[in-house]
């Protein structure tokens, strides 16, 4: 197998996310209804999975929820110097992995972090919580 076939990007949002009842506001490119809500986002972080992912025993949530965790510890790979840099230039504010941030895995889905757990970014559009329920 291709090392790169198991290539997982972070990425993160360039907005703050949280309504004022800290539920999930509209993400995405498509969606036009509130400009204010549009994001994009920027890669920031990649892990090579190897050998050590097996979909069919680790599911992309189990693997997202690591990733949340690596990219909130103190040790933060995100946390050096350069990395500050980095994410400064790309017009980000944020270190640690936090609502609205995505995880792309090798297969092309994409998850969003949202206020608990993962929602899945269907093309560009992502609706909020409240409207998942309702659609």
């Amino acid at each position: 197998m291709e090392k790169s076939q198991n290539l997982v990007k972070v990425l993160y949002a360039n907005k703050s996310v949280h309504g004022m009842d800290n539920s999930i506001v509209v993400l995405g490119g498509e969606y036009d209804s509130n400009p204010n809500t549009k994001l994009d986002w920027f890669q920031v972080f990649e892990l090579n999975l190897g050998n050590q992912w097996n979909p069919e025993i680790h599911s992309e949530e189990e693997v997202a929820d690591k990733l949340f965790q690596i990219l909130n510890m103190d040790s933060n790979p995100l946390g050096t110097p350069e990395k500050q840099e980095m994410i400064k230039s790309l017009g980000l504010s944020h270190t640690s992995m936090s609502i609205g941030d995505m995880v792309e895995f090798p297969n092309g889905k994409k998850l969003v972090c949202v206020s608990e757990g993962w929602e899945e970014m269907r093309g560009n559009l992502f609706l909020t919580e409240a409207e998942a329920f309702t659609n």
